[in-house]
């Protein structure tokens, strides 16, 4: 204790940042009076999302009651288990306590517990739903968010399984909205009641011709959104680009475009013609991003020439295309690739490009046992690794392609769900210098390191692995087999 009073409250609040609130109460509480106002002061972020019951119910029953009006920042999740969010509304049934609460996360909710929790918590600022599949009455929360109430809320997140509809909603406040399964003419619906939106992230599931407004109706579209400055529209299995066309071309205030097609019908969403006449009624647009993939069997160089014109280079916009030469589908896309995860087979022929890749962080790369393989694509600043597949090609094969793909010492986490050779892994461990974090099944890490007998991996694992997550498998198997090789405590179980 002596030693801590020597410390300053700089130095206390420095520390706290490095610290979980569970960690910091359990650790600094009541030890005097200065630590304690210091406590008093912290704004407190809770994240349940991945703890086993008996934390949660610690957290619940004897952290929670103690800072309730702390609370900034809460994350709950429904998981295999439990349903947590049901336990919480059960030991919280009024929410009026958590009176600084600005963001709540939500997992896989019942829509039963979101019409408990939502009218309770007016002063949100940003709420964020993932739901889950099988809820089928998402369209009641719609209502519960677009409304006269929640008029604090800023940024809102709604990722759903089922189309959503807009029926029953009001004007809200909201200014950074991300949505999926929308139908067309329910997104420009949705229009009329969005007039402080500067940034909507909107999936695009269906749409009906009978429905999408008149040309001359665009205009006034665009008209109820002029704060929107960044937009992301995605969208599957569309024949036709007019309306899109239409909208976009009247959106003249956007800085910052994202269009993804991820099964384009038809040549219309890659004719570098229509993509023109958009692009110079955007005249202050910053940044364009462009994804489509699509089945046309057709000579894409042509395609990639006509986008290489002056509208385009003089503005910095360059374009490439992926081709899988067994599937035959093409990508094209702007260069650098704007996402930061990529899948590929090793049967892809890519941009060679040398600053297409830079902003993929996951790579996903599907092994397959076809003769063909094309040359190896670089992608410098690789963090995790997936494969999965089946291959019976030569591991030296798949270890070349990956010599070249990858940086090792950028490469942190490594996953795999089938089986994989002994030099392939043996390689990769030693090679990923920063490697700590590894997924895969039970089964395939038991058998490839020969049920953990395998000296030079085991010291490996052992060494850099600081948590694991093994897939299928059960607390008995891995303390009889592998305790002794990863700790017990930075081991996550998934049964399925």
């Amino acid at each position: 204790m002596a030693t801590l009073e020597i410390l300053s409250n700089e130095l206390f609040l420095e520390i706290f940042d490095y610290l979980s609130p569970t960690e910091i109460f359990s650790t600094f509480h009541n030890l005097n009076s200065r630590i304690d106002r210091l406590l008093s002061l912290q704004s407190i972020r809770i994240d349940l999302k991945t703890v086993e019951k008996p934390d949660f119910m610690d957290y619940c029953e004897h952290f929670i009651p103690t800072c309730y009006d702390r609370i900034k920042y809460l994350q709950l999740c429904n998981n295999h288990k439990e349903n947590f969010i049901s336990l919480f509304c059960q030991l919280f049934p009024n929410m009026d306590k958590f009176s600084t609460l600005h963001t709540l996360i939500l997992i896989k909710p019942t829509v039963d517990k979101l019409l408990h929790l939502l009218p309770q918590l007016s002063t949100l600022i940003r709420l964020v739903i993932i739901g889950k599949q099988e809820n089928k009455q998402e369209n009641e929360i719609c209502s519960l968010i677009f409304n006269d109430k929640m008029l604090s809320l800023k940024s809102c997140t709604l990722s759903f399984f089922n189309q959503l509809h807009m029926d029953g909603i009001c004007v809200s406040n909201i200014e950074y909205l991300k949505i999926s399964m929308l139908k067309l003419e329910t997104m420009f619906h949705l229009f009329h009641y969005i007039p402080n939106i500067k940034t909507l992230n909107v999936t695009i599931s269906t749409y009906d011709e009978t429905s999408v407004p008149s040309p001359s109706g665009y205009q006034k579209l665009a008209m109820l959104v002029q704060n929107l400055t960044n937009l992301t529209l995605e969208v599957s299995h569309f024949s036709t680009f007019e309306p899109i066309e239409l909208l976009l071309k009247n959106l003249v205030q956007l800085q910052r475009l994202s269009y993804i097609c991820s099964d384009a019908i038809g040549l219309e969403h890659i004719d570098s013609e229509r993509w023109k006449s958009i692009l110079v009624r955007l005249y202050i647009l910053k940044k364009f991003h462009l994804s489509i993939k699509t089945h046309i069997a057709t000579t894409f160089e042509n395609i990639l020439a006509s986008f290489q014109t002056n509208v385009f280079i003089h503005r910095q916009w360059y374009f490439a295309f992926d081709e899988d030469a067994l599937s035959n589908v093409i990508h094209f896309y702007t260069i650098p690739y704007f996402s930061s995860k990529y899948s590929l087979k090793m049967t892809t022929i890519a941009a060679r490009n040398a600053h297409c890749y830079t902003n993929v962080k996951y790579l996903v790369i599907r092994l397959n046992n076809s003769t063909f393989l094309s040359p190896p694509i670089r992608f410098p600043n690789v963090g995790s690794l997936q494969l999965f597949g089946s291959c019976d090609c030569s591991p030296s094969v798949i270890i070349n392609y990956l010599d070249i793909a990858l940086d090792y010492s950028k490469l942190k986490h490594f996953e795999f769900y089938t089986k994989i050779s002994e030099d392939l892994f043996l390689h990769i461990l030693r090679h990923s210098s920063n490697l700590y974090s590894l997924k895969t099944k039970y089964s395939i890490l038991s058998k490839i390191t020969n049920d953990f007998t395998h000296d030079e991996m085991c010291s490996y694992l052992k060494k850099n692995i600081k948590k694991c997550v093994l897939v299928k498998t059960t607390h008995t198997k891995i303390s009889d087999l592998c305790s002794h090789v990863i700790s017990n405590e930075i081991i996550e179980f998934l049964s399925n």
